[in-house]
């Protein structure tokens, strides 16, 4: 695997609930282009870390309301673009099943795409390597760390990693 890509699309602790994945991706592909999909409101809790080379961030309408909706949708259509151009080989939609989700899996083009599906639905155009979510109640971390095993990754998740700058500490 020579690029990954994980999305990540909902609030900060979610994203640092991610970090031990992407660091066991980091792991196991140490040449990967490793790149994430984050919104403007949680991109600073990855913006230091070095097991990612790229941070593509993308806006959400509601967390701008001095722009259009259309202003706010190019926009979000070129950092999709610039994603597709990358050409990543795998995407990790991060989260439980939502539609938007799922849909910003395929959208970005890689040929493998992972991600949960409700139980007791069938096939997805979306995800070519889906998971059921489990019906017992894991942690964030783990249901995330669990969207690895496609990839060969299992075991135990290590430590959750932020790198604030260093003017923040």
């Amino acid at each position: 695997m020579k690029r990954i890509i994980f999305i990540r699309r909902d609030n900060i602790g979610d994203l640092v609930c991610t970090t031990p994945s992407i660091r066991a991706v980091r792991e196991k592909y140490p040449d990967a282009k490793i790149g994430i999909l984050v919104n403007t409101y949680n991109a600073d809790a990855v913006s230091n870390n070095p097991d990612i080379d790229e941070v593509y961030i993308y806006e959400k309408a509601k967390h701008a309301p001095d722009k259009s909706k259309l202003s706010v949708w190019l926009n979000n259509l070129r950092v999709l673009q610039k994603i597709r151009k990358e050409k990543y080989d795998v995407a990790i939609g991060c989260g439980g099943y939502s539609p938007r989700l799922a849909r910003y899996t395929l959208l970005t083009g890689a040929k493998t795409r992972i991600g949960y599906l409700k139980k007791g639905m069938g096939k997805s155009r979306f995800y070519n390597m889906p998971l059921y979510e489990s019906e017992k109640t894991l942690h964030e971390v783990e249901k995330t760390y669990a969207l690895l095993s496609p990839l060969g990754i299992t075991g135990k998740p290590s430590e959750l990693r932020i790198f604030p700058e260093t003017r923040e500490v």
